[in-house]
């Protein structure tokens, strides 16, 4: 039970940071009145690669600690990192988009009317 409850205040403290990064995106997002800049697709970029090392680090923290206990391999089935790691992707591929639409956003400005 020791091992249970010292891997989820982990995963509880790895999620509050990446909370805590995504609130500081939608804060500059907020100001910036739109995602398409530069800098908001340079910051969701940061969140994806964020949002993927953490995920891993946390189902490395929680094997070790799990093996240290000596618990059946069955114990940490359900603790996977797939949807941490699809979610960092998806947040990869939306820096994209956002990159493109920044882009296109200066071509517009550019532009003569």
């Amino acid at each position: 039970m020791t091992a249970v409850l010292c891997t989820d205040a982990v995963s509880a403290l790895l999620s509050a940071i990446l909370l805590t990064f995504a609130y500081l995106y939608l804060k500059a997002e907020q100001a910036d009145g739109t995602p398409f800049t530069h800098r908001g697709a340079e910051q969701i970029r940061r969140l994806g690669v964020r949002t993927i090392v953490l995920s891993i680090v946390n189902v490395a923290l929680t094997k070790a600690v799990f093996a240290a206990s000596a618990l059946p391999a069955y114990a940490d089935a359900d603790r996977g990192n797939f949807s941490g790691v699809t979610l960092g992707i998806t947040l990869l591929l939306v820096s994209l988009i956002f990159r493109y639409g920044a882009e296109l956003e200066e071509k517009h400005a550019q532009s003569p009317h």
